[in-house]
């Protein structure tokens, strides 16, 4: 799931990228040739050329929504979450600043993929729904909602079996103490059994040897 999550976030952002044109934050033409070169790179997989190509795009215009979140999706790829969540974060902010809602769907979709990864369900409903409210014939938002739902029902219920698997050695084990309990007292009892059986001979024999020694006295 991860992995298709991941894929539709590239496509989506990169697709999306500077295409609306009534964005306050308007990109220079510089920057338009810089981002080509950067979608070639992300799509080449060249993440540390696309990289560099979106921070050279920041120098001169850093208030382009849009590219900290295509930073964010990058530094995802690169498992590097703490710069991830503040690249996305960062991008949803100026995103709602501009009131642009081509960009503020964008980045909330990516934002959905970045919590989907870590299996933080509600945090990435939460942002799915906000894209597709802005964007309700969003397939691919649609199509995520319904992955993460899945995945998180076979979750729960993989919990689910372990729980009752752990629970079941607890009282197997709960079960054998009882066991070795009881098996433990029923020797004790056994033991106790013969001792007083062996002091109730004991006594028999003094008594009889007492009673002999009197015999033959008399």
């Amino acid at each position: 799931m991860k992995s298709l999550l991941k894929l539709s976030s590239i496509l989506m952002i990169l697709s999306a990228f500077f295409a609306c044109d009534k964005n306050p934050a308007t990109p220079s033409f510089k920057s338009l040739m810089i981002d080509r070169d950067a979608k070639k790179s992300a799509v080449a997989k060249k993440d540390e050329d696309a990289m560099s190509a979106y921070y050279k795009i920041l120098e001169s215009d850093p208030e382009l929504s849009e590219v900290h979140s295509n930073i964010g999706v990058l530094f995802m790829q690169g498992k590097k979450i703490e710069d991830a969540s503040k690249s996305l974060n960062q991008a949803l902010k100026l995103a709602d600043q501009h009131k642009d809602p081509k960009a503020q769907f964008v980045v909330h979709y990516n934002l959905g993929v970045f919590y989907g990864a870590q299996k933080k369900v509600p945090e990435a409903l939460e942002h799915y729904q906000a894209a597709l409210e802005l964007n309700p014939t969003s397939k691919e938002t649609k199509h995520n909602i319904e992955l993460l739902i899945q995945s998180n029902s076979s979750d729960q219920s993989k919990d689910g079996d372990k729980k009752d698997s752990d629970q079941k050695n607890k009282d197997g084990k709960s079960d054998d103490k009882s066991k070795n309990g009881k098996d433990n007292k029923d020797q004790k009892d056994k033991d106790q059994d013969k001792k007083e059986d062996k002091d109730k001979d004991k006594e028999k024999k003094e008594d009889k040897d007492g009673k002999d020694e009197k015999d033959k006295k008399d």
